[in-house]
């Protein structure tokens, strides 16, 4: 059985097809995309904030589950820090 795709919206580092492919990952039917009210702000992370007169551009890709959970659950990609950290 064919594991079902997903379409994902990419906006930083992982819209590089060619760079997923080497982390062990198939993206199909890639097109260019962007998302209205939101803007691209890079420093460490690429991350989009909301802003009501700017668009964000990337790249909408199909991939699978797994290999979403694979892209995201590497060391290089960094956790959202939690609303209770304890110091």
């Amino acid at each position: 059985m064919t594991p079902r795709r997903i379409e994902v919206f990419f906006y930083g580092l992982f819209m590089d097809a060619d760079l997923l492919r080497t982390k062990g990952a198939h993206p199909e039917n890639l097109r260019p995309a962007c998302v209205p009210g939101f803007a691209l702000r890079i420093g460490q992370r690429a991350t989009l904030l909301q802003n009501s007169g700017a668009r964000a551009h990337g790249i909408v890709m199909e991939l699978t589950h797994v290999e979403i959970e694979q892209l995201y659950s590497e060391a290089s990609v960094p956790k959202r820090p939690t609303q209770n950290t304890q110091q």
